[in-house]
């Protein structure tokens, strides 16, 4: 089999692997069957895994780590396999992570070559995968510093290929692609700077004159003799939208009166150009993207009313199949929620913006659930992420809770199923523990005495249980991580990973109806003594630590002895893993925790969780996406 065979192999197994992982329900034989076919999806997976292994030691490594000059061969093969896992201009990806890495030694070979040409494609090819990679991780407020190591890459990458666009350099370049790749990246750098924390007038007006300078090539009879077979009319129209484009996420960026106005005139000349030719620019931006560039800067320059931009932007979603996948349906079905909740004054909405929000709400699950298998999924988490930041709520409270449950188990039912059983495992130990050390919840919600805390029995399981479903949400963040489960992970993916307990608890935290549960999200894999975990803070001053340390061990518990999702290895016995907490006894786990399980009760009942109640939790699952 040849190397480009087995390139398409591994392609072919990924996307196996995405179908097998999240099954839709209709491709299963009703409820009882879910859990069964998930098993077999998984021995399915596990044998995947083992087969990308294979292709990854003995085809993708050896290339991606050797420091040698690649043969032309080589470098065409590692061209073709980049070209099959990222579409840039869709947004698609199957592995932005290797990605990254096929680029980067694409690029590091041009360099050694000092092939002009070759080093334009491979540059081109950096900021193309380096935009991606940074809007992934830009998501995850708490690794921002490798969120910008990947924006500094990019912009360096676009900087380089923009040293070729003055007139004397660009007249030299080998040949038209290169120029073409020189004209692109004019205005491609701007989406480098797209959702910077460090805003300022300074940056708008940089990144505004970047996009003007591009616009300009396009009315330059030089650029124009150069470069004759580029495709101009569609260059003014797509410097013309990155520049409306400036006003995202209702004027994130903090534009003034001025340059709002400015944009405003962009705009209405893009309008224009679209209707001069609707049949050719729809094909690049449909009409209902038109219409959300044109109310948005309407809106933000007062020529209409919040009210009515967000009528405006509802007929947009309602106007747009959600069944479709590509770009512009991302765009629809999910950033135009962003817009829409950047609009909206905390608790001065209609009641039918209120019955809008609902049926957003409810939209974004379906199409979100069936999305995991395309390669579009990361654009989609990345709005995602900005929804449940901007979430409001329009039934009160437990809302947020609910819809986040739901965002779970439509992406990745696996974790939505882990946290039902870890909430009964939860309850079961907060239960116990009642009835032999009540004194252990003294200080929880202001309760003073053994008396007090008995009388708040129903409050304590209660919150053990919420406590612990809510526990993984931050994983909706990194759902393309996690969902990796046949190759092993880079190290900023490790780092991704272990973000979730804080990305989490910041969600939890926007809403009164979680805001309890914020400090038992963000310290559930702290250990016991404080050596390890994550993050790797003092907590013996929180008066919720008590549920932390039940929740670390449910957590465990549920996490060790299921097979599915486990795609290296069987899920252990409850034996196996008493005799694991045993061990950890006092360094990973609270040792009164851990005596709980001495109790003959609890290990019925939680033998009966395992036996039962997860193939309860999977038909759950089941209805909750039937339905």
């Amino acid at each position: 089999m040849s190397r480009r065979e087995q390139f398409d192999k591994y392609i072919d197994l990924t996307l196996k692997v995405r179908s097998l992982s999240s099954p839709l329900t209709n491709e299963t034989e009703g409820d009882k069957g879910y859990r069964d076919t998930l098993l077999e999806n998984f021995k399915s997976i596990r044998t995947f895994a083992v087969e990308k292994k294979e292709i990854l030691e003995n085809h993708i490594n050896p290339l991606l780590n050797s420091r040698r000059k690649l043969t032309k061969g080589e470098i065409d093969d590692l061209k073709y396999f980049y070209s099959r896992i990222f579409n840039a201009y869709q947004m698609e990806n199957l592995d932005l992570p290797l990605t990254y890495r096929i680029a980067d030694r694409i690029l590091l070979d041009a360099d050694k070559k000092e092939n002009e040409r070759d080093i334009i494609a491979a540059l081109d090819a950096k900021v193309e995968i380096s935009f991606a990679y940074m809007h992934m991780i830009q998501r995850l407020t708490p690794v921002d510093k490798i969120c910008y190591y990947f924006r500094d890459e990019g912009l360096k990458a676009a900087n380089r290929l923009l040293e070729y666009l003055p007139k004397s350099k660009f007249r030299k370049l080998p040949d038209e692609t290169s120029k073409q790749v020189v004209l692109v990246n004019s205005r491609y750098i701007s989406a480098l700077f797209d959702r910077s924390d460090h805003y300022s007038k300074k940056t708008n007006r940089h990144d505004l004159s970047v996009l003007e300078r591009s616009l300009a090539l396009a009315e330059d009879p030089f650029y124009l003799r150069e470069a004759p077979h580029y495709n101009w009319r569609y260059h003014e129209f797509r410097a013309l939208q990155y520049i409306t484009d400036l006003a995202q996420f209702s004027n994130v960026r903090g534009m003034d009166g001025e340059s709002l106005e400015k944009l405003y005139g962009y705009a209405r000349r893009m309008d224009e150009l679209w209707h001069s030719s609707e049949v050719y620019y729809s094909r690049h931006a449909p009409r209902q993207v038109m219409d959300l560039y044109i109310s948005r800067i309407d809106f933000l320059t007062g020529r209409i009313s919040g009210e009515d931009y967000r009528a405006t932007l509802y007929r947009i979603v309602e106007s747009r199949e959600d069944i479709k996948y590509d770009f512009h349906d991302n765009l629809i079905n999910v950033f135009v929620m962003c817009e829409y909740l950047m609009s909206l004054k905390e608790g001065s909405f209609t009641g039918e913006e209120k019955a809008q929000l609902q049926h957003f709400y409810d939209r974004m699950v379906g199409y979100l659930h069936r999305m995991p298998r395309k390669g579009s999924i990361s654009f989609a988490l990345s709005f995602l992420s900005d929804i449940l930041k901007l979430y409001k709520e329009v039934r009160g409270e437990g809302e947020f809770e609910e819809i986040c449950l739901k965002l779970m188990a439509a992406l990745h039912p696996l974790t939505y199923i882990h946290s039902l059983s870890v909430a009964e495992f939860s309850r079961i130990l907060a239960e116990s523990l009642l009835e032999k050390e009540p004194e252990r919840f003294i200080g929880f919600k202001g309760l003073k005495s053994r008396e007090e805390v008995l009388g708040a029995r129903d409050q304590i399981l209660d919150f053990a249980y919420h406590a612990a479903l809510t526990h993984d949400i931050g994983k909706l963040f990194v759902t393309e991580i996690i969902t990796t489960y046949d190759r092993k992970l880079f190290d900023e993916e490790f780092q991704m990973i272990r973000s979730h307990p804080v990305i989490g608890a910041y969600v939890l935290s926007k809403h009164e109806g979680t805001r309890d549960y914020v400090n038992t999200a963000k310290y559930h894999h702290l250990y016991y003594d404080g050596s390890q975990g994550y993050p790797l803070e003092d907590i013996s001053h929180l008066p919720e630590r008590v549920f932390i340390e039940i929740l670390a061990c449910a957590d465990c518990l549920d996490a060790a002895t299921d097979s599915v999702g486990r795609s290296y290895k069987e899920g252990k016995s409850l034996e196996e893993f008493l005799q694991e907490i045993k061990e950890g006894s006092g360094t990973r786990y609270a040792p009164y925790v851990v005596d709980l399980f001495n109790e003959e009760k609890v290990l019925c009942r939680i033998q009966k969780t395992l036996l039962i109640g997860r193939d309860e939790n999977y038909q759950k699952t089941y209805h909750l996406l039937k339905d």
